[in-house]
């Protein structure tokens, strides 16, 4: 079996890695580039993080009330289409 006819089998073409931007061929590269900097940023200057620590409250509730809002409109939209004729 051949490359051609083994990324047939799994369902891949051949050449797909090369048709992939830089950026997304490298993804799991740059998730740990950034992983690195954050932890040697928080190592070498101990400052930054309560800098950065002041906006996890404003975060979580800004997820908390989109959340509220969107279960809220899931309701209106179910009781809504249930109508009693």
């Amino acid at each position: 079996m051949n490359d051609g006819q083994f990324a047939e089998t799994v369902g891949h073409a051949p050449g797909v890695a090369k048709r992939l931007s830089f950026l997304d061929r490298y993804l799991t590269l740059w998730i740990f580039a950034a992983m690195v900097l954050g932890v040697g940023t928080g190592y070498l200057a101990p400052g930054v993080v309560p800098f950065i620590n002041q906006f996890s409250h404003s975060f979580h509730c800004l997820m908390n009330r989109m959340t509220r809002i969107e279960t809220m409109a899931q309701f209106y939209f179910i009781c809504s289409s249930n109508t009693v004729t």
